[in-house]
This record gives C-alpha cells, structure tokens and sequence, in this order.
C-alpha cells in the first residue's frame, strides 16, 4: 500500500513539473554532414580530410535544467589517402551505425529558442569499409568492427527545429596493426525535427 502511495505521489509530482515546463520528452528524426579527419602515425601515408552524411532518430527526456539523449544513427563517412612513394590519392569510404548516448544542459531560453551543452560516449560500428570504391574484408585488412569515442558539442532548439554542432574522437585506432594507429576524428552538424513533443522541451 505504501508502494502504491509512493508512485502516486510520483507521478502526481513529474505531472505537476511537467505542467510547469520543468519535465519535458521529444522524439525526433535528424540528419547531418560530417567534416572527418584521420589522426595517423603511417610513415608511408599521408590522409586528407572527406566529408559525409548521416541520418537517424533520437529521444530527448528533460528534466529541470538537464537531459538525456540517447540516438540511433546511420553515417557514410570518406577520407583519402595518399603514398609518399605513389602518385594518386585513393579515397577510403566506410559506412557505420553510431550510437551516442548524451548527457546535457540546458543554459538558457528565450522564448521558443534554448541554447545547450552536451557530453556524453559513442559506439560506431562498421558496416562496409571501402578502398577506391571496392569493398575490403575488414578482418583481412585490420579494421576493427568497431570503435568508442566521446563527443562533446553545443545545440541551439528553435520550436521543434533542432540544430547541434559536435566534435567527435576516438578513444582507439580502428586498426588493429600494431604498428598503424589511425583515430578518426569529426565535426558534425545536424539538423533535425521534433516530430513528438511534450511541454518543456
């Protein structure tokens, strides 16, 4: 019986936070470019800088002044490499499923605009990884399946709009070679829509 009170008073407090603008959840659809970048040590190679794509949701919760973002997206991403013993670039495309997971902070709104900081991890996970359009077996070719990263960024809502901008890093190399270490590194910018949208956000 006690239990029963307990979540009643609950539910009957988010409510009344929520009433208030204070509890808030959205559902949403996003895309984005991506500016990526290699970090590398191969003393053969030297990579050049490829722009990307991406598309995928995200669900938003508030809570007073903080929130928690988990997303599920689709990303394309390209860089070149090219030999210091070869003329040519050849460009390395690689397609993943990332999954950031974030941490936020609302600073302030203004009306229907609120700006935000936030952190948090990310999993990427390859699909195809691709050399001169051709696909490579990543396991043949020493490409991990995967890779953690933290990101970190600034977003700006305005009504159901929803605008980030982002950097990302890898906490490891997406080659298992010992002696290649290449850290992808990106600047991401996304737009996207609140497609559900509760009070508060």
């Amino acid at each position: 019986m006690k239990n029963i009170i307990t979540i009643g008073l609950l539910c009957w407090a988010l409510s009344t936070q929520a009433q208030k603008g204070k509890v808030g959840l959205a559902i949403g659809l996003k895309g984005e470019i991506a500016y990526t970048a290699f970090k590398e040590n191969l003393e053969n190679s030297v990579y050049t800088p490829g722009f990307g794509y991406g598309f995928g949701g995200f669900v938003r919760a508030k809570i007073f002044k903080f929130y928690f973002q988990p997303e599920l997206n689709y990303s394309n991403q390209s860089v070149y490499v090219e030999s210091k013993t070869v003329d040519g670039k050849n460009k390395i495309s690689f397609s993943a499923v990332d999954v950031p997971v974030m941490l936020g902070l609302y600073l302030f709104k203004v009306e229907r605009t609120s700006v935000r900081l936030f952190v948090g991890p990310e999993l990427t996970v390859f699909g195809s990884y691709k050399v001169k359009d051709e696909t490579i077996d990543k396991k043949k070719a020493g490409i991990r399946a995967g890779f953690g990263a933290y990101t970190f960024g600034v977003g700006i809502d305005v009504g159901r709009l929803t605008m980030d901008a982002r950097y990302k890093s890898a906490f490891t190399s997406i080659s298992s070679l010992s002696n290649v270490d290449m850290m992808p590194n990106q600047v991401i910018l996304s737009l996207g829509i609140k497609i559900h949208h509760k009070e508060g956000l």
